[in-house]
């Protein structure tokens, strides 16, 4: 017998769920066989039964489709474990056939022109075609049958797939063969002593919808077997003949009479649940209806509108209270989080039995609100214990963002930001022996050594383009590991190669696990050169997953869904071999489709707002109820046929989601809290919410009497905004901080990034390298947050360039000048090999052009400047002690009159203090065999010289500026290198010029640099530190300075 349990409230239909089981089955080993829509329902009702009957075991869950396969296997022969005609296996069959025979469907040469777009269309049709076999099994039949014209490409293709070659027999069995089956086979089966093979009784527990075909299985066993349907009613009376106004609207003035709109709500929301109902009720077999409903006392706007569900009507309420129902306007998702956050602490807090375990939120934008979740409840003040179910497998598994990544690799031609970036993942970094310090290390060899894109010149010249070796990972790795190996930058004739010789020491480890860790992405490469079979894709696939990710990872989704391919191909009889791009795109369908569920694990459930997840709590939230989002729009593809010929009971993504909102409305037990993005982040205009929303406020402002609006909280753009703190009682905030900010004076607060002071530093921090210094004075602020927060900031120079040059890169040209300025001293002849083999220069004439153009400008220096070419140059190291600190270092290009300094670019900021620090270093020590302490600067404009300084006034100005490094590493130093040489260009200090370019709305400031912003926001930072600092350098500078 068929049994229909109908209730209003899920906790009742679990009621008259566990009254049946209690009633034991004959074998108590045979497990009670139970059939949910997702897995989420099956632990809701495990935990249900826990309570209700003291234990929970022995149930089998089900979803319908599995059910259904493993009750046609016990009824006829030789049915395959796994169903070959479901989509996913559906595909491949059609991706052959695409192909193979592309010629035979001259409809589709738009859809064919490559295997990808073959792919592609194969994927987009087996969901479709799977949707015609459970609702339109008249147009397969006539197919098979051979019943349609020969311009219907469909039926040729479906006949092509299905039926053998004389289009007499199926290759293989699908649905509506095993179902005709079924239906004869069955009674028989079952009277010939073989009533054991079936279980005494199966229950579908809270399905929301069954297609046609299976309610017709349903019915046929029912008369056998004691089958359940556990169904949600929203309304106890007969609701099969309303409709909505709209829908009414939309029929003949003389029909309209006929027809009753009962709720609004349901009769506009419910029409998905209403044919389900109807379908149920409309089988030719024996059934029982059981009724249970919970009658609501009218004590809140939320229990009024349910009760006017209940009994199909539409009734008026003058209680003044908004608190049952909520919604709330913001203008960002996180946002939304952030508001939502404060509602349900004050929820708990107005509600003596409200628990974080009591309240379930839901998104039908899961993975786009994740973070925003994890960011808001994980580090908030008031922390809440929550968890996240639905989200998909990319978006909760790093490890699985990061292989498909990996796989990403040869579309974006290994460029060297893309292989750098899976080096941001720490279970990569662990696997290969890397920290982020290293792996800021390797991104300086990289970018030093000029690697862009491509493993090597091969992988170009497969490409279609000149098979080139600069700018590769070959070219790159190789100089380093010469460098390594060698002691000094040397050029190798045979390979063109030239060493890299800032490699050294311990850094040999490092380049050893870096080298490791490039040697096992660029795999890869090698692979997806060349068509494989499936199964030597998965295989090599597989190796590559145990290979880039340490054993303690759980990289099980990604091998899962490696072997679901096997099976897939292995179902669909494929045996053609594929190109990388298919099966990478058919490993990120499953496992973009797949996720986890952790359904109801612990504290607030987060979860995605999918059919029949409505189960019961006191609070139910709905967030991202935006305008277009939700409900989705049923968007079908051009080819779909059923898109023009809908019939009653077919699914609709609209429908299933606009009831799904009722579901949840009704699953509220003591609250409905709904928020969308309701404001422009732009100009704070408003925004609509979804149309189901617009619905609801209707709904109530008809049994309130309140204006629709009244029912909208508007939130402020910013959680601190002082809105929060006065005395509106519908804004309010949890957070403590942000009330210290409302009673604080806000440019005192956001410059104050240091609230205490840093711990000590160690001693041997005060021994100091020049070259240390000299880093700190070009860029002080940045070298405090990397000194003591591992903060690393970046600048241009730091982007790491993903194409080879076309053109002379910006500094590239001083650098090309001072190679050919080092042949010229040592009598070398000029060629373009040093600069080649550096990765300086373009490909071709190209780059010939521009190093004869450098070659000239430095030609025309050393004739402007032939005593250059006489020089010995020689270094001297040094060991300073400058009261408690030590300083040491070498001076460089020193000769027996001077210090030289050639300089054949632009100079800079940076460039000239490091030119006086050495200066005055040089004039601090004694210096062997030197007639004179001063520092001629030579450039293609002409020279300057730095006059020599007494050594006692040097030493005094180098303990001052050594002082003031090590403030710099206490506290952020007010000197800016920039705004201090312009201060000073011109000779006499003009704080103006540093001004205009601290802030400057015409190009890019100095404030708007990272380190600037984040430490000096909103401060007066041209204070006497500054003006101190600038005058030590450039002030100073200027003194010394003669022509």
């Amino acid at each position: 017998m068929l049994f229909l349990h109908f209730s209003n409230h899920l906790e009742n239909l679990s009621q008259q769920f566990a009254e049946v089981i209690e009633q034991p089955l004959k074998n108590a080993l045979i497990p009670e066989q139970i059939v949910v829509q997702n897995a989420g329902m099956g632990r809701w009702l495990s935990m249900q039964m826990a309570q209700q009957l003291g234990i929970s075991a022995n149930y089998k869950f089900l979803f319908p489709a599995e059910y259904m396969w493993e009750l046609l296997r016990k009824v006829i022969a030789d049915v395959p474990q796994n169903d070959p005609s479901k989509p996913d296996v559906l595909r491949w069959r059609l991706f052959s056939e695409f192909v193979e025979k592309a010629e035979d469907y001259p409809e589709l040469t738009h859809y064919l022109k490559n295997e990808l777009a073959a792919w592609d269309l194969a994927n987009a049709l087996s969901p479709v075609l799977d949707q015609y076999l459970f609702y339109r099994p008249e147009w397969i039949l006539d197919w098979e049958a051979g019943n349609f014209s020969q311009e219907d490409w469909q039926a040729r293709l479906w006949q092509r797939i299905i039926m053998d070659e004389h289009h007499e027999k199926r290759q293989i069995p699908h649905w509506l063969d095993l179902q005709e089956n079924f239906i004869k086979a069955f009674a028989n089966k079952y009277e010939n002593q073989q009533a054991d093979d079936f279980p005494e009784r199966v229950s579908f527990f809270s399905v929301p919808a069954l297609s046609s075909g299976y309610v017709r299985l349903l019915g046929e066993l029912s008369s056998k077997v004691d089958v359940h349907l556990f169904t949600i009613n929203p309304c106890a009376e007969y609701w099969g003949d309303i409709e909505s106004l709209k829908r009414q609207s939309k029929r003949p003035v003389e029909e309209r009479t006929y027809y009753e709109t009962g709720n609004g709500l349901l009769a506009s929301l419910g029409k998905q649940g209403r044919d389900f109902i109807d379908q149920l009720h409309n089988l030719s077999a024996e059934i029982e209806d059981r009724e249970s409903w919970v009658e609501l006392a009218p004590d809140s706007v939320l229990y009024c509108l349910q009760s006017d569900v209940l009994h199909l009507q539409e009734s008026s309420t003058d209680l003044d209270e908004q608190t049952s129902i909520q919604l709330h306007a913001c203008h960002t998702a996180m946002r939304e989080v952030e508001v939502l956050h404060d509602q349900i602490l004050a929820a708990i807090e107005e509600s003596d039995d409200l628990k974080p375990s009591d309240i379930v939120v839901m998104s039908s934008a899961i993975d786009i609100y994740a973070p925003y979740i994890e960011a808001v409840f994980s580090t908030a003040e008031h922390s809440l214990p929550f968890s996240i179910a639905d989200r998909s497998t990319v978006s909760g598994l790093p490890e699985v963002e990061v292989f498909l990544k990996i796989l990403d690799l040869p579309e974006q031609r290994f460029n060297v930001e893309a292989v750098f970036e899976l080096l941001e993942y720490p279970s990569i970094r662990e696997r290969f022996n890397l920290d982020e310090k290293h792996v800021m290390q390797c991104r300086h060899w990289a970018q030093a050594t000029n690697i862009r894109w491509g493993v090597s010149d091969k992988m170009r010249a497969a490409s279609g383009l000149p098979k080139t070796f600069e700018h590769s990972w070959k070219y790159g790795l190789d100089r380093m590991l010469l460098g390594y190996m060698m002691p000094s930058e040397q050029l190798f004739d045979d390979t063109q190669l030239l060493a890299f010789n800032d490699i050294e020491g311990s850094d040999a480890q490092v380049l050893s696990s870096f080298k490791s860790f490039t040697d096992t992405v660029f795999k890869l490469w090698q692979w997806s050169a060349q068509p494989l079979d499936t199964a030597q894709w998965v295989a090599k696939l597989q190796d590559l997953v145990q290979a880039i990710f340490p054993e303690e990872v759980d990289y099980h989704a990604i091998l899962h869904a490696l072997d679901s391919i096997n099976q897939q191909q292995e179902l669909a009889a494929f045996e053609r071999k594929i190109s990388f791009s298919i099966i990478k795109k058919a490993l990120r369908n499953l496992l973009e489709s797949c996720g986890e569920e952790r359904f109801i694990s612990r504290g607030i459930t987060f979860c995605a707002l999918v059919p029949m997840r409505s189960v019961p709590f006191k609070m139910v939230a709905l967030l991202g109820m935006n305008d277009g989002s939700f409900p989705h729009q049923d968007q079908r593809h051009s080819f779909d046929k059923m898109a023009t010929d809908t019939r009653k009971g077919d699914r609709s993504r609209r429908d299933e989601d606009r009831y799904l909102f009722l579901e949840s409305i009704l699953a509220a037990r003591q609250r409905l809290y709904i928020s969308f993005i309701g404001q422009s982040v732009q100009d704070n205009s408003r925004l609509p919410p979804s149309v189901v929303i617009s619905e609801l406020l209707d709904y109530l402002s008809k049994m309130t009497t309140k204006e629709p609006q009244s029912w909208i909280t508007y939130h402020p753009l910013q959680a601190f905004s002082p809105r929060y703190y006065d005395d509106n009682d519908a804004l309010f905030s949890y957070v403590q901080e942000y009330l210290s900010l409302h009673h604080q004076d806000n440019k005192e607060v956001s410059a104050n990034f240091l609230n205490q002071a840093l711990p000590a530093l160690d001693d041997e921090n005060k021994h100091i390298s020049l070259e240390q210094l000299i880093r700190f004075y070009k860029a002080p602020a940045r070298m405090f947050l990397q000194q003591r927060f591992g903060i690393q900031t970046f600048d241009d120079s730091d982007v790491l360039a993903l194409r080879e040059p076309f053109a002379l890169e910006p500094f590239v040209d001083t650098q090309i000048r001072q190679h050919i300025a080092q042949s010229i001293a040592a009598e070398h002849a000029l060629n373009t090999r040093l600069s080649r083999a550096k990765g300086l220069l373009p490909h071709g004439d190209i780059g010939d052009e521009a190093y004869a153009k450098e070659a000239d400008i430095v030609k025309d220096f050393f004739v402007k400047y032939p005593e250059l070419q006489q020089l010995e140059l020689h270094q001297q190291a040094f060991h300073l002690t400058l009261s408690e600190f030590t300083l040491s270092g070498k001076l460089t290009a020193l000769s027996a009159t001077a210090c030289i300094k050639m300089h054949l670019g632009r100079y800079y900021a940076g460039d000239l203090l490091a030119i006086w620090l050495h200066h005055i270093v040089m004039n601090a020590v004694d210096l062997d065999n030197q007639e004179s302490n001063i520092t001629r600067v030579y450039q293609p404009s002409g020279t300057f010289y730095l006059e020599a300084m007494p050594q006692d006034e040097a030493k005094s100005l180098l303990s001052n500026l050594v002082d003031g490094y090590w403030l710099g590493l206490q506290r952020p130093l007010y000197f800016f290198p920039k705004p201090a040489f312009k201060m000073y260009e011109n000779g006499k200090a003009d704080l103006s010029k540093a001004q205009s370019v601290w802030k400057n709305s015409y190009f890019a400031s100095e404030a708007d640099k990272f380190e600037n912003k984040l430490l000096f926001a909103e401060q007066d930072v041209f204070n006497d530190e500054f003006l101190t600092f600038a005058e030590m350098t450039f002030g100073r500078m200027g003194e010394y300075v003669s022509e």
